[in-house]
């Protein structure tokens, strides 16, 4: 009993400092989403698409644990000119797993094919967290000619871990041990997202869906083995040293009260300052903005604040 309880408060701390996968598979409003099948592949994609007879496009990419819904609160501070869209990466929220392995380059080939097949042009891509490193991934492979600028939000991917830190997290963040969480422990994991450590009120709907796939045995098993592979793959596959290769303009936002990055277990001397100081040397030409009163959760947190800075970067001359 004793080790089922410090297993339980290792894994508690570390809901608590790492990346943001809080966010639950959110039932979604099947009416307002479409679906792709995509060519080669027996797989479906769930996406939002907002203005979709425009050219100029936004593709908005999600984190760890998340779906689309975690841009819907952004989405509409974006002009009518932009074309703004919203998938669901394999597994998570609408969209099949199919035979997709969890992984920053599976996932990151899947934007790319979804990109493809739907023709898109002038995009500026966009990715939260572990959306982030998927969209570091992506530019930095065959990064695709129609990706024209790469905004990364609160990003997976610039904190750095050596082979002791990653060996904990194996060890740690596996499925057996994400579901020993106690229903009090998974508020707590969706607050700390926020600012202030405060879940708010027009956000409550992910702790209750949450609780939801919780209560369905074989859906909160698949969940949770998707959320292992998932963290195990930012792990397996850093891009941090590559960041030089990206061709295309990079931007950088992060809100100054996030509680998640950095770990604040691992590296409890590392302040967000340093870590950005850090970045911005190594890669100067990275544009990078804070924000105040705003956590992890950039786009709930801050909605009209960060749709404005992928606007003014898209736009640097209006």
């Amino acid at each position: 009993m004793k080790y089922y309880r410090s297993i339980r408060f290792a894994l508690h701390a570390w809901m608590l400092i790492f990346f943001s996968f809080s966010v639950s598979l959110c039932a979604q409003n099947e009416d307002s989403m479409k679906k792709l099948s995509l060519k080669g592949r027996d797989l479906d994609i769930a996406y939002f698409d907002q203005n979709p007879d425009k050219e100029q496009v936004i593709l908005l990419i999600h984190g760890l644990g998340s779906n689309a819904k975690a841009y819907k609160k952004m989405m509409p501070n974006f002009p009518d000119s932009y074309r703004v869209i919203a998938p669901d990466l394999p597994g998570y929220g609408s969209s099949e797993q199919g035979d997709v392995e969890p992984g920053m380059r599976s996932f990151a080939g899947i934007i790319d094919s979804f990109i493809n097949q739907l023709q898109l042009r002038n995009v500026t891509l966009v990715g939260h967290s572990m959306g982030g490193q998927i969209a570091m991934t992506l530019a930095v492979s065959d990064l695709p000619q129609e990706i024209e600028r790469l905004v990364l939000i609160a990003p997976a991917g610039i904190e750095q871990f050596d082979e002791k830190e990653r060996q904990w997290f194996y060890n740690t963040a596996t499925a057996e041990n994400m579901k020993m969480l106690s229903d009090e422990q998974i508020l707590n994991n969706f607050n700390v997202n926020f600012y202030g450590a405060r879940i708010p009120e027009d956000a409550a709907f992910m702790y209750k869906d949450r609780l939801a796939i919780k209560n369905d045995t074989a859906a909160y098993d698949a969940y949770l083995e998707l959320t292992e592979g998932s963290i195990r793959a930012m792990l397996q596959e850093p891009v941090y040293d590559k960041i030089g290769d990206i061709e295309i303009p990079v931007l950088v936002l992060y809100g100054k009260e996030d509680l998640l990055i950095p770990n604040r277990f691992l590296h409890a001397n590392l302040t967000q300052d340093v870590m950005l100081k850090k970045l911005q040397e190594d890669y100067p030409s990275v544009e990078i903005k804070t924000a105040e009163r705003a956590g992890h959760f950039l786009p709930w947190d801050r909605p009209e604040w960060t749709a404005g800075q992928i606007i003014d970067f898209m736009e640097p001359n209006n």
